[in-house]
């Protein structure tokens, strides 16, 4: 990127992370989507992002899956009093306050990267100013972004932290005077360096912080698990287990692990708790066994009584003598397709072929 344009919008654009740069033909529209302005244009010479059209609203930040977009991390007004929890103060630059915002748009902060500040600032809660979102452009985003909040919450309650927000007016805006001390004055003094809003502590950048929000979790697993939110829909009778998605998931939310001692039994399954929503396994399954609803169509809650985990057995092809995976039935290592998914769709046999060496025999 120039340095014109880290001047103009101090966009930091990691092109290695971006689901475009892992994937050719990657499906991902976030950017694109969520930019009001349209300074990213997808063409079928690929994404393209136009610095003059861009107003640094942070939009586009919040929306990218693999956090392949950074702006500086934004500081709140943290207010500590004796009569109410602390508490971390946002306002939008539209929200007709004077002096330095705490971003262009409260939609740019994500709601798992308001989680993880959550954390490193020692808040529960987050108090929004905003400007007129329903009249604003800006404003399209904020029912996903809801949705996304609550999904957070949820999460944060699952493991034992909780994240509160509400909205406040513009005329709430705590000023460097005001302590919210008690009222008896004779204690006002006493309260006031105590309850003076402390310096903000943010560090690192605004990213959709989609992937660190479990590089910081708790080690131990809640409970009672939070609902995904991200849904991925897998129709098992079409996927040959290829393990292209295991391998292209960039948060291991599909696995494919060894059970036991015996290294043939093995498993493949989902942990969709982590899934960022980047779309790169469906991007990469060549027989339609994966899909996923794009970001405005997501459920607020995935349902948990699916099936997450499928034994698997490998075998070895009596035609090709390569060897293949397949889900095992009913809880029976045998099954009635024996041979590989290749010779399966009616591959004509050639006795010369060059095939696999047979090192067992």
């Amino acid at each position: 990127m120039t340095g014109a344009l880290e001047a103009r919008t101090e966009l930091a654009i990691h092109a290695e992370r971006c689901v475009h740069q892992r994937v050719r033909g990657a499906a991902c529209r976030a950017c694109v989507d969520a930019c009001p302005t349209a300074a990213w244009q997808m063409s079928d010479d690929g994404l393209a992002f136009d610095p003059e059209a861009c107003d640094a609203c942070g939009l586009c930040v919040a929306a990218c899956p693999t956090e392949a977009l950074e702006l500086p991390a934004p500081q709140p007004l943290l207010q500590r009093c004796e009569q109410m929890p602390p508490a971390a103060w946002w306002r939008c630059e539209r929200a007709g306050l004077p002096g330095r915002p705490s971003t262009a748009c409260l939609l740019a902060l994500s709601p798992a990267w308001l989680h993880l500040a959550s954390r490193r600032l020692g808040v529960h809660d987050h108090v929004f100013v905003p400007g007129a979102c329903s009249r604003c452009e800006r404003g399209a985003g904020l029912a996903e972004w809801q949705r996304q909040w609550r999904g957070q919450a949820a999460l944060a309650a699952s493991q034992g932290f909780a994240l509160r927000l509400r909205l406040a007016p513009a005329a709430d805006w705590p000023a460097a005077h005001d302590t919210g001390a008690p009222a008896d004055a004779s204690r006002r003094r006493f309260f006031a360096r105590a309850a003076t809003p402390a310096a903000p502590r943010v560090a690192g950048a605004l990213n959709s912080a989609r992937e660190d929000v479990w590089t910081d979790a708790p080690a131990t697993s809640p409970a009672q698990p939070a609902p995904p939110l991200w849904r991925v829909d897998f129709e098992r009778a079409r996927c040959t287990l290829c393990l292209a998605c295991t391998r292209v998931c960039p948060v291991n939310a599909i696995f494919f692990e060894a059970e036991g001692a015996d290294s043939t039994a093995t498993g493949f399954g989902f942990d969709l708790q982590r899934c960022t929503g980047c779309g790169l396994c469906s991007a990469v399954c060549e027989d339609g066994a994966l899909s996923q609803p794009a970001a405005g169509q997501q459920p607020d809650a995935p349902p948990l009584d699916v099936p997450a985990h499928w034994p698997v057995v490998t075998r070895r092809c009596p035609h090709c003598r390569i060897d293949f995976r397949q889900f095992v039935e009913s809880g029976d290592a045998s099954n009635s397709v024996t041979t590989c998914p290749t010779c399966s769709q009616g591959r004509p046999f050639h006795a010369d072929r060059i095939v696999q060496a047979d090192s067992s025999t």
